[in-house]
């Protein structure tokens, strides 16, 4: 790692240490070994809302969507109003994690958060985050706070709709199409959510 590099890792683990919010997992500390960083949390005792929905086929009934939706903006809404906003960039089901027993939402994976510099957002080249949930502007370089949002709503749909967001696109290919042109996926098989979800959004 060359010394520009070490020191962009540095400043993020800082802002990462400064985060305390009960919705977000707690920094501990990092590790740095074979050139890479790994950051230490608070162990969560549950599993992420990805196998919740898709693995164990778990349906949670409307108001514990509901309550998992909003403990997930506040976790978003924490970070983006910092002094230094921060930017998550890969707000998907599998980050956010749920406590066995008591339904309380943990956002991880912060590891690819970045800090908001001004009006100008530090950005790389390659596209960050996973495709499924991605904004437009991502694949441009372009990530800011309303990347986080578009993410969210993504999740939020796979959240009440209990499917794939993107479920009737067949490949990669395609689904980078709708996205870049802002195609937004089916929501027509939404019933007694829809008015919750269309609240949130």
């Amino acid at each position: 790692m060359d010394k520009s590099a070490d020191v962009d890792h540095m400043n993020e683990i800082k802002a990462l240490s400064v985060i305390h919010h009960p919705n977000i997992v707690l920094f501990m500390g990092y590790t740095y070994q074979d050139n890479c960083i790994q950051i230490i949390t608070n162990f969560v005792e549950g599993n992420d809302l990805f196998h919740l929905l898709f693995k164990e086929k778990k349906w949670f009934d409307i108001l514990d969507k509901t309550s998992i939706a909003e403990q997930t903006a506040q976790a978003l809404a924490y970070i983006h109003r910092q002094n230094s906003p921060m930017i998550h960039r890969d707000v998907k089901p599998p980050n956010i994690l749920i406590e066995r027993g008591t339904l309380h939402v943990y956002v991880t994976d912060m590891g690819l958060a970045r800090i908001k510099m001004g009006r100008a957002t530090m950005t790389q080249v390659r596209m960050i985050g996973t495709p499924y949930y991605v904004a437009p502007e991502t694949f441009q370089g372009a990530a800011g706070t309303a990347s986080d949002v578009w993410a969210f709503g993504m999740v939020l749909l796979e959240l009440y709709g209990e499917r794939h967001a993107w479920g009737d696109v067949k490949s990669q290919h395609h689904l980078l199409g709708n996205i870049m042109t802002k195609q937004l996926p089916y929501i027509g098989h939404l019933d007694e959510s829809r008015q919750t979800f269309v609240e949130l959004v």
